[in-house]
């Protein structure tokens, strides 16, 4: 099966507004996710959620924004955080297409949205980001998934007392104990998790919880990359 897209080119000459045609066949596969950390240029620390999905003609990343993100969003930091994606994951920077997606509990909406960041390889780092919105087509012809345009990245239960995410096989729930205390648990597998009490908020708690899904990534996770096909 060949199916036409559109995508913005990362390559010189660079012209943020022209859209280039490729073909994707089919054998979009995901590959890797994780609460992934950065940092921007004023080196203040945040995190996403991070999914590599390969595709014959290169790879497509996915930055999520999360509810919980200590610092800096995906869009602030988005130069040096691409950059630090080609060095940690030895990916190509000319077969990159790189999404940036907001669930609709971090933009206080009903829906998400989706947007290609267009960006000038040069010098070894990313500069010059242009962004353009995706319709649920688009992101689903780019990944092979449903775009899940209504789903929060915390799911909420129980009258807001409840809230869990699932991340690269690893769940993550941050309840309330009391009105005045809340609990955090990342269940890893089936023989491990770790929590905390205690905090005073539900975002005090969804930042350990997100931090403790970002050090299990790190210390139990290898990435192997995959190489470019032709």
């Amino acid at each position: 099966m060949v199916v036409r897209l559109f995508f913005f080119s990362t390559t010189f000459p660079y012209n943020p507004c022209h859209l280039a045609t490729i073909f994707l066949t089919h054998g979009t596969m995901l590959l890797y996710e994780c609460i992934f950390p950065y940092y921007n240029q004023q080196h203040q620390r945040g995190c996403c959620w991070l999914r590599l999905y390969k595709r014959p003609e290169g790879m497509t990343v996915i930055l999520s924004e999360v509810l919980g993100n200590p610092g800096p969003t995906v869009t602030e930091a988005i130069q040096r955080l691409a950059t630090t994606l080609i060095d940690r994951f030895a990916l190509n920077p000319h077969a990159l297409t790189l999404l940036e997606h907001y669930p609709p509990d971090t933009l206080g909406l009903p829906r998400g949205e989706y947007n290609c960041v267009a960006l000038l390889w040069l010098s070894r780092r990313f500069v010059q980001p242009r962004w353009q919105p995706l319709d649920g087509g688009q992101v689903r012809r780019l990944t092979g998934e449903s775009p899940h345009l209504h789903r929060p990245f915390w799911k909420t239960q129980e009258m807001d007392n409840w809230h869990e995410c699932c991340v690269g096989g690893r769940r993550a729930v941050v309840h309330a104990l009391s009105d005045e205390e809340w609990q955090a648990f990342v269940r890893r597998d089936e023989s491990y998790s770790c929590g905390q009490r205690g905090f005073e908020s539900k975002h005090e708690a969804q930042l350990w919880a997100l931090d403790a899904l970002a050090n299990q990534a790190a210390e139990y996770d290898t990435w192997q990359s995959v190489p470019e096909e032709g």
